[in-house]
């Protein structure tokens, strides 16, 4: 007679316990439609996907020229200034440039974004500034979030600059 398997011995152990070989059934078919359901999810999530960026329905159209009222700087109140922005969406990136225009003067600074990302109706993208403490050089970015609506995009800026740097937040309008 031939020696029994480890598989066989756990089989005979399965077949004289009905209650055991239930909860294996039991436990089998959970795993089954969990995979299935997973499966179907994520099959789905791909086709609603694929048609959103087909139709473009997805992100806010935000190509063109927007213009911020006058703004304070948070560093000296009686600087004013306003933000132009000039931006080009293609899918989910966001291409464009920053104009920080001083008021009461013909100074202007224009600077291209970076990292610029467009997802829905959130916006989102960082400036980069190099700047001198001293002898020290310090590189940071400006960084841009905005939320579109219509023709309105309401911003957060934020700052990693070494020195004390208040978020603020200020509205950009579209230009017609």
């Amino acid at each position: 007679m031939a020696e029994k398997t480890r598989f066989d011995n756990i089989f005979v152990k399965i077949k004289n316990n009905p209650v055991l070989a239930i909860i294996i059934a039991l436990g089998a078919i959970v795993i089954a439609l969990s995979t299935f359901t997973n499966a179907a999810r994520n099959l789905m999530d791909l086709f609603s996907n694929q048609s959103a960026v087909v139709t473009g329905t997805e992100s806010a159209n935000v190509s063109g020229r927007w213009k911020t009222q006058e703004l304070s700087s948070q560093f000296n109140k009686n600087q004013k200034f306003t933000f132009s922005f000039e931006f080009d969406a293609k899918d989910t990136t966001l291409f464009g440039t920053i104009t920080l225009a001083a008021t009461g003067d013909n100074r202007s600074y224009k600077k291209g974004i970076r990292g610029g990302k467009i997802e829905g109706n959130i916006i989102s993208f960082y400036t980069q500034e190099t700047t001198w403490m001293g002898s020290e050089k310090h590189v940071y970015k400006d960084l841009f979030h905005g939320t579109v609506s219509n023709d309105e995009i309401e911003f957060i800026q934020d700052s990693d600059r070494p020195w004390e740097f208040v978020p603020q937040k200020f509205i950009a309008k579209k230009e017609k």
